[in-house]
């Protein structure tokens, strides 16, 4: 009896243990995404002003357009290459294509899932945000921040490729490929989901754009769950991204 008795104390300790090692770790993973994701914003913003500063590049020639989207590209480039290139660099293990979700092309189950991804997403977006609206500190009808204003046909053509094309490809890969595999590890499959998309909706840094991407995140990470793949979480992510595109930009013109 005793004997019994010290091996369930020893296995409970051992659980323990196991468990606020694993817990650690995602908060690490968590804490070591965010670092990356600020400092690749304050150098590529620093560079580009110190570009400016010794006239390498000129104001006349680079408008606050063009601009947004050269910062937009270089630091999910920037990212990209901290978050994953520098833990690769110190273990000397380079990433996988299957640790980031990407084993195979696209297939045509991947344009179903995200089509009835997100019709599901539109349904509980309407719900959360209605929701949402109560709260004192959500406006709900806030504009997005995107760092764009009146562009021009040239301009347009950026914004699409790096809001459209560019973002939901390289989100994708961080948010539900790397941090995903990396949180998933450690944590249950919902646990793993709540929290990467605590992380992607925080990333937006505005109340109401945040909880409206954090509910468009766990749907595209139950998607990852079933299909072992990214491919219907950037899918969804390019249609979302595409119809905001239109009423921002499009529609309003």
């Amino acid at each position: 009896m005793l004997e019994k008795l010290s091996a369930s104390i020893f296995s409970r300790e051992v659980f323990h243990r196991s468990l606020y090692k694993r817990l650690a770790l995602v908060v690490g993973i968590s804490a070591w995404a965010i670092a990356s994701f600020a400092l690749a914003q304050i150098v590529v913003i620093a560079l580009l002003q110190g570009l400016l500063q010794i006239d390498a590049i000129s104001r006349d020639q680079l408008s606050s357009n063009v601009a947004s989207v050269l910062i937009g590209t270089a630091s999910y480039a920037l990212m990209l290459l901290i978050l994953i290139g520098i833990p690769a660099l110190l273990t000397r293990r380079a990433l996988t294509l299957k640790e980031v979700a990407l084993t195979r092309l696209v297939e045509w189950r991947d344009y179903v899932i995200a089509i009835a991804g997100f019709v599901v997403y539109i349904l509980l977006a309407t719900v959360v945000m209605q929701l949402a609206s109560y709260l004192p500190w959500v406006d709900i009808e806030q504009a997005q921040e995107t760092g764009i204003s009146s562009p021009s046909a040239p301009d347009l053509a950026l914004a699409f490729m790096l809001f459209v094309v560019i973002a939901p490809i390289v989100e994708e890969v961080i948010f539900r490929g790397y941090l995903y595999a990396k949180v998933r590890k450690n944590l249950s499959a919902w646990a793993t989901i709540i929290i990467v998309s605590v992380l992607f909706g925080a990333a937006h840094m505005q109340w109401n754009v945040g909880i409206n991407v954090f509910v468009l995140s766990i749907v595209m990470c139950v998607g990852r769950e079933m299909t072992g793949s990214i491919w219907p979480g950037i899918l969804m992510h390019m249609l979302k991204n595409g119809l905001a595109f239109y009423f921002l930009f499009i529609a309003k013109s």
